[in-house]
Formats: structure tokens, C-alpha cells, sequence
């Protein structure tokens, strides 16, 4: 028995690190590396905006009051721009309820 929980405790505790380290549902990133970083991301940051590194601390009132802001910009459709590919509304619709 305790060579099993030998086991399983480290794959639960890295498993409660990988979640910690990104506290946004599976269906966030996605969105964002797809249809953002290209213009929020290391080669351009419109608006002086960079997804691709910004912390995730929902803690860190900066960092919490940006992700709003993306919030907000995607779920009124404003973002990505219509000039841009669009992503499927499903997809759309999923980062939005993760983001929230």
C-alpha cells in the first residue's frame, strides 16, 4: 500500500502544480495562442498589449484587470478583429466562459 501512495502523491501534487500554474480552463489557451499572440505577442504587441507572457496571478490586480480587458474585448466580438480570421463562436463562446 505504501509504495502506491509513494506514487501517487507526487502525481497529484505536480498535477495541483500544472493547474496553479494557469488557472484558466483548457479552452482559454487555445483562442489566445491562435487568434492573439500573433498580434499581442513577442514579435508584435499592439496596443503595448503581450498575452503570450502575461501572468496568470489573479492576485496581481494588473494582471487580473488585463485579463478583463481581453475578457471583454473577445466577448463583445471586437477581438479578434473582423480583418482577422474568426474563430468558431464555440470556441469563442468557451474562452469567453473560462475567461469569466
Amino acid at each position: 500500500s505504501r509504495p502506491v501512495f509513494r506514487l501517487v502523491l507526487p502525481a497529484a501534487l505536480l498535477a495541483a502544480s500544472a493547474v496553479a500554474a494557469d488557472p484558466f480552463p483548457p479552452a482559454v489557451r487555445p483562442l489566445i495562442d491562435a487568434h492573439c499572440v500573433g498580434c499581442h505577442g513577442p514579435d508584435v504587441q499592439k496596443a503595448g498589449l503581450r498575452l503570450d507572457t502575461l501572468g496568470t496571478d489573479l492576485t496581481d490586480p494588473r494582471a487580473a484587470a488585463t485579463w478583463v480587458r481581453v475578457h471583454d474585448q473577445v466577448a463583445s466580438g471586437a477581438m479578434p478583429p473582423k480583418k482577422k480570421e474568426r474563430p468558431p463562436q464555440a470556441e469563442v463562446t468557451a474562452a469567453v466562459s473560462g475567461l469569466r
